[in-house]
């Protein structure tokens, strides 16, 4: 449950990236919807040229398409619990997106996705993407597995 007096709701996102909202809790950190991610104790270079590493975002994940019609969108950031929210509703569905980083687990940017399809007999079909960006020339990340592959929920 939101409480409105530490959440904002918008009925679109902003159109520059600078002006989207940040997840953060001290340790690490992103801007919502970017490709990375910061940890406060990872930099690199040398002398005056050092600089906060980039990660390459793994909780960047964005609903790109609905097989259903989108009645309405709200995105919410609730300063109060620390968290970012997309809500999209139509016809018998209803999708959350949250985004937060961790109070407990400070090492953990989390993304949680639910799903409301009240409509038994059709399949309610996503399509998301998660946006990694390119290869961080900071890290020498050893392995990359998929977070997911195409599958349909039903």
């Amino acid at each position: 449950m939101l409480d409105l007096a530490t959440a904002e709701n918008k009925r679109k996102l902003p159109d520059k990236e600078k002006l989207m909202p940040s997840i953060g809790n001290g340790y690490v950190a992103t801007v919502v919807h970017s490709d990375t991610m910061y940890r406060s104790d990872l930099f690199n270079g040398y002398n005056i040229t050092s600089h906060r590493a980039r990660i390459p975002s793994t909780c960047a994940i964005n609903v790109t398409s609905i097989s259903r019609t989108i009645d309405s969108s709200e995105y919410w950031l609730d300063i109060g619990r620390g968290m970012y929210k997309e809500i999209y509703k139509g016809s018998l569905y209803q999708i959350e997106l949250n985004m937060y980083a961790h109070r407990k687990y400070s090492s953990l940017l989390v993304t949680e996705m639910y799903v409301w399809n009240n409509a038994r007999s059709e399949n309610l079909t996503l399509t998301l993407n998660v946006n990694k960006g390119d290869e961080s020339i900071d890290l020498d990340i050893l392995q990359n597995k998929p977070l997911f592959s195409d599958k349909t929920v039903k």
